[in-house]
């Protein structure tokens, strides 16, 4: 998911429709930036967040016109301005959140990480597939026939 930004007399703006689902690690803020910042090659992001209870103020490095957002959680809404140098967004500009299951761990269910190791034991849990069975039509109907080819089943 890319987030268009817009930063212009030191305000940064973001369309009202974008919302971000937490949990997630594929969330890319592009920026445009105003004649202001063409001096300015490296920035700071600079994202702030309720999670929980807790408020948490991460800072991201970085060069060009997008830097990635990072795996935030518990939190209806992010804010984020940019840092360069002297200039800074007067107006930071703010993001709704929607709740992730991750947002809700289970004591019962522990959420695993580990996709891999996830996904290997769910193929070794699967039952053995059974024996092949073959349907033979001979003179007397259909017969239901084992892959021996004993019948299982005679019928019209």
């Amino acid at each position: 998911m890319i987030i268009p930004v817009h930063i212009r007399g030191k305000t940064a703006v973001c369309p009202d429709s974008v919302s971000v689902v937490n949990g997630n690690s594929d969330v890319i803020i592009s920026f445009t930036f105003d004649r202001e910042w063409d001096d300015s090659a490296n920035k700071t992001a600079v994202i702030q967040y309720n999670s929980f209870g807790t408020i948490v103020t991460e800072s991201i490095p970085f060069s060009g016109d997008y830097c990635r957002l990072p795996v935030i959680s518990g939190t209806d809404e992010i804010t984020i301005g940019v840092i360069a140098g002297n200039i800074r967004t007067a107006a930071p500009f703010r993001i709704p959140c929607r709740h992730a299951i991750t947002d809700y761990p289970s004591k019962n269910a522990p959420v695993l990480t580990d996709i891999y190791n996830q996904i290997m034991e769910h193929i070794a849990m699967q039952p053995e597939p059974a024996e092949p069975v073959l349907l033979l039509r001979d003179a007397d109907g259909f017969a239901l026939r084992d892959a021996d080819g004993f019948a299982l089943r005679v019928g019209g």
